[in-house]
């Protein structure tokens, strides 16, 4: 039984959440953010503990640790999570540059855990069928795909835009398609 963590109780750290409550071989046993009222309202619907990331990251009760924060601070989690002994699922984008990857993939390598950067888009239905009929041939050879993603209203905003938080549009949508 692998036991988690998020740090980021934000929009999807309650999509990992779900996801992990559905788990055969997994359990969330607790939630930090930097608002622990954040924090708390997650831990509560979950029926799990939460507390600072420190806490998180020295707690014996967890395994891995999912980072659910925005994209230009997927780095200051990781890094520390890895060093804690912690495996990594981190949200897409995984970071703003190579460098902060780089750091991050070097750092799950020193401490010997797991690094992945989750890419859910690889299950939706849609994909899943592209990738079957491409595979079986059915649609000949196929030599470009074109995907259009949109956000509310057809806008995708918050913190997304701004280039030190999600990495602009092109970086934190361009990962979706």
């Amino acid at each position: 039984m692998v036991r988690f963590g998020i740090i980021g109780a934000g929009g999807i750290a309650a999509t990992h959440a779900e996801a992990i409550s559905k788990l055969n071989s997994g359990k969330l046993v607790m939630v930090c953010d930097t608002v622990p009222e954040r924090a708390a309202k997650l831990a509560e619907q979950y029926h799990c503990r939460y507390g600072t990331p420190e806490e998180l990251l020295t707690s014996a009760d967890v395994d891995a640790v999912t980072i659910a924060t925005p994209s230009g601070i997927h780095a200051a989690g990781a890094v520390p999570a890895a060093k804690a002994g912690k495996h990594i699922i981190v949200e897409k984008p995984a970071g703003l540059g190579l460098d902060e990857v780089k750091r991050m993939y070097d750092a799950a390598e020193a401490a010997g855990v797991l690094f992945t950067p989750h890419q859910n888009r690889r299950w939706d239905d849609d994909y899943i069928t592209v990738k079957e009929l491409i595979s079986k041939g059915s649609l000949g050879e196929c030599y470009r795909i074109e995907s259009r993603v949109m956000g509310a209203n057809g806008i995708p905003g918050e913190w997304r835009k701004v280039a030190a938080q999600g990495g602009g549009m092109m970086l934190d949508w361009g990962v979706h398609l």
